[in-house]
């Protein structure tokens, strides 16, 4: 990627920081990602989680909405990214400042213990905040990066699975196989 210059969505993954480091890079962050935080926390602090995965089911309806409002316009889905995004502005970005202000008064309150599972939710989010918004700039950015989780998920649990797979010839057809796959899935 030494060349690439544009988005790129992943998780927050630390050893994808030298790839944003250069700047011609920028991170795209997933709100699925962010939302298991949340959801991890809100046995134990449900009502702030709750608060949370309140803004993120709203973030999500917008998107839902945009998709039936916009649909792929050709067989190569293709879709009208211009109006996406000015969309995205109109309707997701006072979600996310009301979600942000929330955020800064819970953190600035004092009243979230350091170890728990609710202040990791609140620094995940807080440190790819700015990630987390970077979909809103461009309409053919995602606000998730399921597509690509679940396009991997099939060759990971492969991996495991097959670790014996018997030679280096049987392991390249067990990757051509799930290349042909997965591009027909698409298809």
């Amino acid at each position: 990627m030494k060349d690439f210059a544009g988005y790129l969505q992943a998780d927050a993954y630390a050893g994808f920081d030298c790839i944003y480091a250069s700047g011609k890079v920028q991170e795209v962050a997933c709100w699925i990602h962010t939302r298991r935080y949340w959801h991890e926390a809100s046995d134990s602090d449900p009502k702030r989680a709750n608060v949370a995965l309140g803004y993120i089911a709203c973030l999500s309806q917008v998107e839902s909405q945009l998709r039936a409002t916009y649909p792929e316009l050709n067989l190569q889905g293709e879709h009208d990214f211009d109006s996406i995004a000015r969309a995205r502005q109109q309707y997701a970005v006072p979600i996310l400042n009301e979600f942000k202000a929330w955020l800064d008064a819970e953190v600035n309150s004092g009243r979230i213990l350091p170890k728990s599972l609710i202040r990791s939710a609140f620094t995940y989010t807080l440190n790819q905040w700015k990630a987390l918004n970077r979909y809103t700039e461009q309409g053919y950015l995602s606000y998730d990066n399921n597509a690509a989780e679940r396009a991997v998920k099939y060759p990971a649990i492969g991996r495991k699975n097959y670790l014996f797979v018997g030679n280096v010839r049987a392991g390249k057809h067990a990757g051509y196989f799930y290349s042909l796959v997965n591009s027909a899935k698409l298809n």
